[in-house]
């Protein structure tokens, strides 16, 4: 199973296509950390083809389109609750009727290992229809198509590797941008004064945060700043931020909500070290955000991690990257960091 370098779209698309459905839907308020914007940007489509995103509901609209003029390209999919599971119902029906009118879809392999583990086999039964009826799977490092391996009938299926996009975010004076996070959020100085641990992105069970932040606990030196929306498998995780928010008081500032731009780009810049601690990840689009920063980025040593912090990729200051083996290793790195 070989897999190549994504050069441009005529490497998976038929000169035919004018148009590319993809899913899921964009974002189009916070376009400059968005992912599908970005990845379409920094990989335009032809002068004569475009890109539609859709929610949920577009997949209906695959009984209509034209198979000969028009490609599905799917991006995350996984079923993690009971109204995961009717969704994933509803996705294939219409990926299926696609398939059979002669369509063709191209998926990204985001992550192999589910999120969200209480649907462990139905996920992987999903992943292994996408891989066997995708007419090309994109991933973000050679090692993903490795673990994709399984199956002879994988031998001739088209792999390419595509590049994580960068995000149009910028390091901005870490002092302007805490006094402008205190005026906006209105926090306290002893959240500001202090080594700042950033903990951005989704609030989930996935990201492990707990893990990450009870080594530094008993250091006064450090404060935590968790922002990103709870998942609908996180507010046991935010139940848990709030109790030791509580218990160590003037050490956390919590904020389970979607940031703007303007917000994520200052956040980003104010603190002293992002911090991650998934499982099972391929690629993190918030490691992706802090070395688009060139912020430190300190996270666990998995998926395509372990290749990027041995590789340079356009837009990524990979440098900055500190990969950890285990949680002391992550305590050593992320002392070392603050002290210089």
């Amino acid at each position: 199973m070989k897999t190549s370098v994504f050069k441009d779209w005529t490497d998976v698309l038929p000169e035919s296509v004018e148009t590319l459905h993809v899913f899921p839907k964009h974002r189009p308020q916070t376009p400059r950390t968005d992912y599908l914007t970005q990845f379409y940007k920094q990989n335009p489509l032809g002068p004569s083809q475009r890109w539609i995103s859709h929610s949920i509901w577009g997949y209906a609209a695959l009984l209509w389109v034209n198979p000969a003029r028009e490609v599905v390209h799917q991006h995350w999919l996984e079923a993690t609750n009971t109204k995961g599971v009717l969704a994933w119902c509803w996705k294939w029906f219409f990926l299926q009727q696609f398939l059979l009118r002669g369509g063709r879809f191209v998926w990204t392999c985001h992550n192999i290992e589910p999120h969200d583990e209480s649907n462990r086999w139905l996920n992987g039964q999903i992943q292994q229809w996408l891989l066997h009826h995708a007419s090309a799977v994109l991933v973000h490092c050679s090692g993903t198509s490795s673990r994709l391996k399984g199956s002879k009938e994988l031998t001739n299926k088209a792999f390419f590797l595509i590049e994580h996009p960068s995000f149009e975010v910028q390091l901005l004076g870490k002092h302007e941008c805490r006094q402008y996070i205190k005026k906006s959020f209105e926090l306290d100085d002893y959240l500001l004064t202090n080594n700042v641990l950033v903990y951005f992105g989704n609030i989930a069970t996935y990201k492990q945060i707990p893990l990450a932040i009870e080594p530094f606990l008993e250091q006064e030196e450090y404060v935590f700043w968790i922002v990103g929306p709870t998942k609908p498998d996180g507010a046991q995780t935010l139940e848990w931020l709030s109790q030791q928010a509580a218990f160590h008081p003037n050490r956390f500032w919590i904020h389970p909500i979607h940031v703007n731009d303007e917000e994520t780009e200052r956040i980003v810049s104010a603190a002293d070290v992002l911090v991650y601690n998934h499982r099972a990840i391929e690629m993190s689009g918030g490691v992706a955000l802090g070395l688009s920063a060139g912020m430190p980025t300190v996270a666990p040593a998995t998926g395509c991690l372990k290749e990027l912090s041995l590789q340079s990729i356009q837009g990524l200051h990979t440098d900055h990257l500190h990969t950890f083996s285990s949680l002391e290793e992550m305590v050593q790195i992320v002392d070392k960091l603050c002290a210089s």
